[in-house]
């Protein structure tokens, strides 16, 4: 950690507005940047997720390690943020594709609620599939909102096993959403056109 973050970093675990502020000055534009580069060029996405990865530092301060880089703590922040916010952006995209294809035909009143719980059904069964240790990293990140430096600590693994068997376990379920695609819209729109 560089001189000037480190005297900045316990002032701010101690809530001083000035010492964020300023590492939000020295950081900010580097993160982005970052950001920038990892989601291939969606500026809209690399302003959101260091806005909100400057929100987390400023509400989850007093967790701050001093020995430890704040800049790869914020990029690896920022990295799991993109990868949810993909993972929502997928079934989002798959949940919206298919109520376009239902109200071409008919009206999806009451339908709507069904079709959402049955992809969280879905998800899930893929969450299952996951070996054990995929799967509790990838439900202490995914749904208890934990970041690989927290899950780390709470499982005794170093960050970098915590960010492997995370990446595993998002690049399976990708693939099984990306694989299953057309069989999962049937499943969808068959119970409706029958």
């Amino acid at each position: 950690m560089n001189h000037d973050t480190e005297i900045l970093i316990q002032p701010l675990k101690n809530g001083s507005v000035k010492a964020f502020d300023a590492l939000y000055q020295l950081y900010s534009a580097r993160l982005y940047n970052f950001v920038l580069k990892i989601s291939n060029g969606d500026t809209y996405m690399a302003e959101e997720i260091v806005q909100r990865v400057f929100i987390k530092i400023w509400e989850e301060r007093s967790l701050l390690d001093t020995q430890k880089s704040f800049n790869a703590f914020i990029c690896t922040i920022a990295k799991n943020m993109l990868m949810n916010e993909y993972k929502h952006q997928m079934v989002e995209f798959v949940y919206q594709e298919y109520i376009l294809q239902i109200n071409k035909d008919e009206s999806s009143d009451g339908v709507d609620k069904i079709e959402y719980v049955f992809l969280e059904k879905y998800l899930n069964t893929l969450i299952e599939q996951l070996t054990p240790a995929r799967r509790e990293v990838y439900i202490m990140n995914r749904i208890d909102k934990l970041t690989v430096k927290e899950i780390a600590q709470r499982s005794g693994k170093s960050e970098k096993t915590i960010e492997k068997q995370l990446s595993e376990a998002n690049e399976f379920i990708r693939r099984q959403f990306s694989k299953h695609y057309d069989k999962l819209f049937s499943l969808l729109i068959i119970p409706f056109l029958v």
